[in-house]
């Protein structure tokens, strides 16, 4: 038994990360030598301590809380806390609690392995930070792209104008300018959408209601196009949302649901919850999205209407990219499934323990 339990000793000893154990009051029973070098500032002797005293005060409560939830429920927990030990250098430090059970399975304490992770969370941020700016030269390129093209094709029409000396021709390169301005516009308004991202109060509204609202505003129009537009609402709670936002995620939704749909169809909008989150979904039986196309069309400037020429006067690419914008800002996910031939559905996963709005 002896030789047993030197073998354990030297396990333990052996991690890479401090490892305690606790009774279930949340006192420190034993502990390996790592602990020294996340948190030089404690004493010698640690057993008998309480766990919490080895943090800040202001983490104290929620330390208790997370150990009792270990001991009553069984449940594992983790958190992460940044310290400035004795060298001034900051570190990230994973805390992992888990129930410690005996022989015949009652919880009798906590184990707890804390790591060092300081150098995960950098990689991390610059992994994050390169995204960023691919993701701002990509969207630069598609700028540029479309307003040479614009700017390229006003020009032409501009120059005819002025060497043909007819006010017919004249006026024509004028609501052709007109029209492109308006085009520039549009691009624009939906890239400053990912940048105005206060919500004000007055904004709330509860998403049934903005459902609602929208297929009333839309539903005539549709039918003259032969699309049949059907909103189902579950059970759910009062949900509040920005409603001039979410407005214009659901019209980027259903602009390009009806592009999918030239000769008619349906839209289905189905609002439901589940046990973590409130799901809308919104489905359509158009033509589909082809399996290739289906991982881009979040980017922005993507899309499949005359892609030798960037896309229609009247569709940039931006429509779901900006959908997809205000999904994260929400702090919601979005997903997406399509078919040739059988349509394509948007799910929107939107998180049920905060209210719409606020910060994560």
């Amino acid at each position: 038994m002896s030789s047993q339990n030197d073998y354990y000793r030297r396990l333990i000893e052996s991690f890479h990360c401090a490892v305690f154990g606790l009774d279930t009051s949340g006192r420190i029973v034993g502990y390996n030598d790592r602990v020294g070098y996340f948190f030089p500032q404690a004493g010698k002797d640690l057993r008998q301590h309480p766990f919490v005293d080895l943090f800040p005060a202001d983490r104290h409560e929620e330390i208790r809380r997370l150990i009792t939830q270990v001991v009553n429920q069984g449940a594992f927990h983790e958190y992460e806390h940044v310290t400035t030990p004795a060298t001034h250098e900051e570190k990230t430090l994973l805390v992992q609690l888990s129930p410690m059970r005996c022989d015949q399975g009652d919880i009798e304490g906590v184990a707890i392995w804390i790591r060092d992770i300081t150098n995960r969370k950098v990689l991390q941020q610059q992994l994050i930070e390169s995204e960023r700016m691919a993701s701002l030269g990509k969207l630069a390129a598609g700028v540029a792209h479309h307003f040479n093209n614009i700017i390229g094709g006003v020009g032409t029409v501009v120059d005819f104008a002025l060497h043909a000396g007819n006010p017919q021709t004249t006026c024509r390169a004028l609501e052709m300018t007109l029209e492109a301005t308006g085009r520039m516009s549009k691009i624009t308004d939906s890239l400053l959408t990912f940048t105005q991202q206060q919500v004000r109060p007055e904004d709330l509204a509860d998403l049934s209601e903005v459902l609602m609202t929208f297929a009333n505003s839309k539903e005539k129009a549709l039918a003259q196009k032969n699309i049949t537009l059907n909103v189902r609402l579950g059970s759910c709670p009062v949900y509040e949302v920005p409603a001039p936002r979410f407005h214009l995620l659901l019209n980027n939704l259903l602009e390009n649901a009806v592009t999918a749909l030239p000769e008619g169809g349906y839209v289905d909008v189905e609002l439901k919850q589940n046990e973590h989150s409130i799901l809308l979904s919104f489905r359509d039986n158009g033509c589909g999205i082809c399996q290739e196309d289906l991982p881009f069309v979040f980017d922005p400037f993507f899309t499949t209407h005359d892609v030798h020429t960037g896309g229609d006067r009247q569709c940039s690419g931006l429509g779901l990219s900006v959908v997809h914008g205000i999904v994260r800002e929400l702090q919601a996910r979005i997903e997406v499934s399509s078919r040739q031939g059988e349509g394509t559905i948007f799910y929107i996963y939107l998180p049920r323990s905060q209210r719409i709005g606020e910060p994560a």
